[in-house]
């Protein structure tokens, strides 16, 4: 089988305190520095030409003031006005956008009850909640992912919509394949389980968005770069939807994360046993997430060179 390196030439911008959110930024980077590295030189050429079109970068500032967040918004015009740089550079802009636009904080999960036998049916269950900031009630990951998919493939829409599509869409895969984003036990994703983490106090979805990841002390550029995938898993990973690897992610929640938590609510204490059982889990998570982005952006893009539309002066 014919294996291709994720090898990425890149300029990373990277810090030492990491988000609470999704992946947390390494992770989220991880996952747009692989799918960089598969997209198409069509695609590319497609992202190339959106982000030339008059885009009022004051229109994508989030305003963010949390000390974690900061760098986004000064990639924002870095990532337009440089075609030479990839996706880490927005794969966290969603998170910073979260702040101050709460009606997109369901967008970033979606919570399968881990004590039924939730299957794909189920899901448009939790799609439709009751927010009143949301119109629209597209209130779950896999939803609105649907939506930003249409709307980046969409050349008749303005430019300012599509690349704010492109942004979601990139963090979106990636909050998919976090199992955490993916699966509830009435504990917020875990959020409520306290956890000691090599003797320091988190909760079970911090250690899943960050610690699992960063106890490797490697960047996400080293990471990235150390990922291999065949064809035959390019192939097998991008069957179905994100509905059904939404539904990959709530089942590794369910029969691992979950089950290794005490059920008398005494808080665990986990080390190196646990990450070394729990970090191949979390890399092929993310080693599937950057396949499968880079499957849609190809999927959506491929062939619209030429084809943007503009909107509003830069």
């Amino acid at each position: 089988m014919k294996k291709t390196s994720i090898l990425l030439a890149i300029v990373l911008w990277t810090s030492g305190f990491q988000s609470l959110l999704a992946w947390g930024r390494e992770g989220h980077e991880i996952v747009a520095l692989a799918a960089q590295a598969q997209l198409t030189e069509a695609t590319i050429a497609a992202l190339n030409d959106l982000r030339k079109q008059q885009i009022n970068v004051n229109d994508l500032i989030t305003g963010e003031t949390f000390p974690a967040f900061k760098y986004i918004d000064s990639n924002i015009s870095l990532f337009l006005n440089n075609p030479g740089l990839g996706l880490s550079l927005i794969a966290n802009w969603a998170d910073g956008w979260r702040g101050s636009h709460k009606d997109t904080g369901d967008w970033h999960f979606i919570d399968l009850d881990i004590n039924k036998d939730e299957t794909k049916a189920d899901e448009d269950s939790f799609c439709h909640g009751n927010n009143p900031n949301n119109p629209l009630q597209n209130d779950c990951n896999v939803e609105q992912l649907a939506l930003d998919l249409k709307t980046l493939g969409d050349t008749a829409q303005p430019a300012l919509d599509r690349i704010k599509a492109l942004f979601f869409i990139v963090h979106f895969v990636g909050d998919l394949h976090q199992p955490l984003h993916c699966a509830n036990d009435n504990d917020r994703g875990g959020n409520d389980k306290t956890v000691k983490f090599f003797n320091r106090s988190y909760n079970l979805h911090k250690i899943w968005d960050v610690e699992i990841i960063t106890e490797n002390r490697k960047t996400a550029k080293e990471i990235a770069e150390g990922i291999t995938v065949t064809d035959d898993q390019k192939s097998a990973w991008t069957q179905g939807d994100p509905g059904d690897w939404a539904l990959e992610s709530y089942q590794i929640a369910k029969a691992k994360i979950y089950p290794a938590y005490p059920k008398d609510g005494s808080i665990p204490s986990y080390g190196q046993d646990y990450e070394n059982e729990m970090w191949p889990i979390a890399l092929s998570q993310l080693t599937k997430a950057s396949v499968r982005l880079a499957y849609l952006l190809n999927k959506t893009l491929d062939g619209q060179t030429g084809s943007a539309t503009s909107q509003g002066p830069n």
